[in-house]
């Protein structure tokens, strides 16, 4: 298949060059299940200790991002999809204006 030269597509976010500096999400879900638990079986109780676990969710769950530049591999594979992506545009977009619908 020759893929070089042709249209790509914009449709496409490379998150490959991204990294999350490390940090993890998992207790912000571990804490928003213990904020889900207090409220269905809390009662009372569970409307003062809501905020403090509510904030602790917060503070765990914002990450910071760092960026990397893309090897001359990595390039080359995203413009190989991204040239499969327009073709799959292309030709659904095509097949959906031949039965007046909106692709």
């Amino acid at each position: 298949m020759k893929w070089k030269g042709r249209r790509q597509s914009d449709n496409v976010e490379d998150r490959r060059g991204m990294s999350s500096g490390g940090k993890t999400i998992v207790g912000g879900g571990i804490l928003g299940i213990i904020i889900l638990l207090l409220n269905v079986f809390g009662g009372e109780n569970a409307q003062m200790i809501t905020p403090v676990l509510e904030q602790l969710n917060q503070g765990q769950s914002q990450q910071t991002t760092e960026q990397r530049d893309l090897t001359a591999k990595e390039l080359e594979e995203q413009a190989f999809v991204k040239t499969l992506l327009a073709d799959n545009e292309d030709v659904w977009s095509r097949i959906f204006e031949e039965n007046n619908l909106k692709y």
